[in-house]
């Protein structure tokens, strides 16, 4: 088997030729996803179909894909039995008698016979093993589709936010040129004016902030897509925030019970504990030595001889204590890393659940002041209309009308990123209403 070469040069251009239209990655997706695509690539991707282009082509998974493939080898290797050794030790005889045979040959096979366990037991931490590593690469998947999300809210957010940015400036331009005429009229004043002309120009500065936010943002999905920034020109991103919202009725118990029962990290650990007691026993059956069966036959000059031999060690200097012991710290170690990551899963959830209750009530303080000052832009275009106020008047309400919404937009975007890494605390998605008992069971995770 040769392996394959890698050309850098190869390797940069492949991936500059990357796209999201590749007809191979549209079958993969049909078949990850279970679902067909008359249009090609789709008009919206959700969250879904990109973790989907993740899979397909962020090379970081291959990590932990050859890590699983490696412990799926593992198990054949537990489950191989020791083969037989076949020995043979021709002898000549020089000063062999007239009419006899001066060849002396002696072949034997060894069998070893392991004690009753032991296999069984290198196939149950080899099968552990495995099970950790499969429950590592979900864990990868889950962080993966938890920044993904994270990011593609952040992306969304960003566009609106550049948007009112944009509409900012323009109005602040607006206001800067207006008292300038009044300025001309001696209607206003040159503080006036220098005040505007610094808030137009600040205003600007945050346009142009904004924008390069949202050009980091696509490069940032595209990273995690693996994929280069030009192959999301041709998507358009709707991932939408999650529905769930933290309330004052959310369990904090449930929400507990969700994280550690769903956490793909948590099941790996528990899977390397079970693998850890199977190494033990392994080591304690070690204690009684295998049995060596040895049939034999002899040609001695003419005469056969037929033998069958046994042997096996004597555990006189030792009975594998130090093994034994290590085995036993290995174990020890593998219950405190779960426990330690049991307590670390639980501190999470209780500060993600936190973050987001505080971040909730933030947005709706802030959609409650963005409502108040659309009320109060609205009544300045009816004064304007009246004749009441003037123009600058009108401007001004209207530029903190945008303010208000950006301030809006922010707290409702850091509200729904909350949610969103609750989710990935969890692992799991959240139910609707999350009360006592609401939170589902997993088979698969068994107490120390």
């Amino acid at each position: 088997m040769h392996p394959p070469e890698i050309h850098p040069q190869n390797l940069a251009h492949g991936f500059e030729g990357r796209r999201l239209d590749d007809p191979q990655f549209k079958r993969f997706a049909e078949t990850q996803l279970q679902r067909r695509f008359v249009e090609w690539p789709p008009a919206a991707w959700d969250l879904d179909l990109l973790l989907t282009a993740a899979i397909y082509y962020r090379p970081a998974l291959d990590i932990d894909r050859a890590r699983l493939q490696l412990a799926r080898a593992s198990i054949v290797t537990a489950g191989a039995r020791p083969n037989p050794v076949f020995n043979v030790v021709p002898q000549f005889t020089t000063n062999a008698a007239a009419g006899v045979s001066p060849w002396l040959l002696t072949p034997t096979i060894d069998l070893p016979i392991e004690v009753p366990g032991k296999r069984g037991s290198r196939i149950d931490r080899a099968r552990y093993l495995t099970d950790a590593s499969r429950q590592d690469l979900s864990a990868a998947i889950g962080r993966l589709r938890g920044r993904i999300l994270e990011v593609a809210l952040s992306y969304e957010g960003l566009r609106q936010r550049a948007l009112l940015s944009n509409r900012k400036r323009d109005l602040a331009a607006r206001l800067a040129r207006e008292l300038e005429v009044r300025m001309t009229a001696g209607a206003a004043s040159q503080t006036d004016v220098l005040t505007a002309e610094s808030q137009a120009a600040e205003a600007t500065l945050a346009w142009e902030r904004a924008r390069e936010a949202v050009e980091q943002s696509c490069h940032d999905l595209a990273q995690l897509l693996g994929v280069p920034a030009s192959a999301l020109a041709q998507v358009t991103i709707a991932v939408r925030p999650l529905s769930w919202p933290p309330s004052e009725q959310v369990d904090r118990r449930s929400l507990r019970r969700l994280a550690l029962t769903h956490r793909t990290d948590l099941l790996a650990r528990l899977a390397e504990y079970h693998a850890s007691c199977a190494a033990l026993r392994e080591q304690l059956i070690r204690r009684y030595p295998d049995l060596h069966v040895g049939p034999g036959y002899e040609f001695d000059q003419g005469a056969n001889r037929w033998a069958l031999g046994f042997s096996v060690e004597l555990p006189v200097f030792n009975r594998n204590e130090g093994p034994i012991a290590e085995a036993e710290a290995r174990r020890v170690e593998a219950a405190a890393r779960f426990r330690t990551l049991q307590a670390q899963v639980i501190s999470e959830v209780d500060r993600a659940l936190a973050e987001a209750k505080r971040l909730k009530d933030q947005a709706r303080i802030a959609h409650r002041l963005a409502g108040l000052r659309k009320t109060l832009e609205e009544n300045a275009r009816a004064g304007f209309a009246a004749g009441a106020i003037g123009r600058p008047e009108l401007l001004t309400a209207e530029i903190q009308a945008v303010e208000a919404a950006l301030a809006d937009e922010v707290a409702e975007m850091a509200a729904a990123l909350a949610v969103a890494k609750l989710e990935a605390v969890t692992q799991s998605p959240l139910p609707r209403d999350v009360h006592r008992g609401a939170a589902p069971e997993s088979k698969s995770q068994r107490p120390l």
